[in-house]
């Protein structure tokens, strides 16, 4: 499953960064819509965006990585990180949640400045209703945060599911989170992905879910 949102527009990003305009690429062109085909590992990383930033996303702690994606070479691992929120004064309202909302699009915004990916992608909010809505608000919240940034910087979105990026990675759309990390180590050792071990980049557990959204992403999307 995927949504992409198309913003042309650079005007509204200049004003906040100057540096932009100039940095960004005028050939940029949204991603269009693939028709779904699955490959095997050997050629995930054929066609579609050239760099992309994936967003592992959370109030408190939100995962992201910047893959570059070259044809007929293995993919690399650019950078990594974590977006980690403060929380605020008041936490027995929204006051929380929207304070730390804040911080999320703030450090996507600035990530998409320092690396001008050609797609932002987030993982797909869980559905929820009635007492387990609840345990979506931090997903749901944070999602908004990263579009909001995207369609700031007029960068194309997609979304995948966790669920989606399980099945493809290990067979079983409710596999833990170790067999997820071992899925993408294999794929890392395997060569397809190359990580430089210069970077000293950490993959945690919420690095190691942005990573499987890019994975799952370019096979099923734009393999």
């Amino acid at each position: 499953m995927k949504d992409e949102t198309k913003i042309t527009d650079m005007s509204d990003l200049a004003q906040f960064n100057p540096t932009w305009s100039g940095s960004h690429d005028p050939g940029l062109t949204p991603v269009t819509e693939p028709a779904v085909v699955a490959l095997p590992v050997p050629n995930l990383f054929v066609g579609g965006p050239k760099k992309t930033i994936a967003f592992d996303q959370a109030i408190a702690n939100t995962g992201w990585v910047v893959m570059y994606h070259q044809e007929g070479i293995s993919s690399e691992i650019l950078d990594a990180g974590t977006i980690k929120t403060t929380a605020s004064d008041d936490r027995t309202s929204w006051d929380d949640t929207l304070h730390r909302s804040t911080q999320v699009m703030s450090g996507v915004l600035e990530l998409l400045w320092k690396h001008v990916p050609d797609l932002v992608l987030h993982e797909m909010p869980p559905v929820g209703s009635g007492p387990f809505m609840r345990g979506t608000y931090s997903s749901v919240t944070a999602a908004v945060a990263v579009r909001c940034a995207a369609m700031t910087a007029a960068l194309p979105i997609a979304q995948v599911s966790a669920q989606e990026a399980k099945k493809f990675l290990t067979g079983d759309g409710n596999a833990k989170k170790p067999e997820v990390r071992q899925a993408v180590n294999k794929i890392i050792e395997e060569g397809w992905l190359f990580v430089n071990p210069e970077t000293k980049i950490r993959l945690n557990e919420h690095i190691i879910d942005a990573i499987a959204l890019i994975l799952t992403y370019r096979s099923t999307q734009h393999g």
